[in-house]
């Protein structure tokens, strides 16, 4: 079961990167970043900065996510092992 698990996360990881790296031509060449009080857009930024971070975020959060639990999880199991 864990040799399903592995590949669907590394492919579900590229697909979303992939996707939003295939839809980056719909973007403006300045992208608003930052929108002030009245909702009005106050801060701009490259498109091809906001793409990095929209992937980086894609990708590296939930790698991050992931890899704190399996962390947790083992730390558990150490923790509450059966003495033999």
């Amino acid at each position: 079961m864990r040799r399903f698990f592995l590949p669907l996360f590394i492919a579900l990881a590229a697909g979303g990167a992939a996707f939003i790296i295939a839809t980056t031509g719909d973007l403006p060449a300045q992208v608003a970043s930052h929108f002030g009080r009245s909702e009005e857009p106050n801060a701009w930024t490259p498109r091809d900065i906001y793409v990095a971070i929209m992937v980086g975020a894609a990708t590296m959060l939930p790698l991050f996510l992931v890899t704190a639990m399996c962390i947790w999880t083992v730390a558990l199991c150490l923790r509450f092992r059966r003495p033999d």
